[in-house]
């Protein structure tokens, strides 16, 4: 599988040696090059310097047909224009942003990508289910 990676930073660095784990080609697109070389140093990964919210960046990376493109950066504008490129441009299948703002999954999803990971949503179920599991 080939996954396409953009910012994310501590997220990404994670996900990235979970992805690695499995054999999965990954290339990163991220603006800091001192996160660029200790991915590339950490990581068998491409790693490419740029703003992934340029469509020329994403182009460069090499990720057209990508299966998965991972957008996990800090504004849910640029994840989703992130998404947006890859799966309209780029023919990537599967698109999955992070959404800071809980308000934006469900449009986000409404608008074609394929998964909102709704930070917020998670945690508060988490709080809320182990409520319910503690009887309260």
């Amino acid at each position: 599988m080939k996954i396409a990676v953009a910012l994310g930073g501590e997220y990404a660095d994670f996900l990235i040696g979970l992805l690695m784990e499995k054999k999965y080609k990954v290339t990163v697109i991220d603006p800091d090059k001192a996160f660029c070389e200790h991915l590339c140093a950490s990581y068998n990964v491409n790693a490419v310097l740029g703003d992934p919210c340029r469509q020329f960046i994403l182009e460069e990376a090499g990720i057209r047909n990508y299966d998965v493109i991972l957008a996990l950066g800090r504004e849910d504008t640029d994840n989703f224009e992130i998404c947006q490129m890859g799966r309209k441009v780029l023919g990537i299948k599967r698109s999955v942003c992070l959404v800071h703002n809980p308000r934006n999954a469900a449009l986000f999803e409404e608008l074609g990508v394929d998964r909102a990971v709704n930070l917020p949503m998670i945690l508060a179920q988490a709080i809320l289910g182990q409520k319910q599991e503690e009887g309260e």
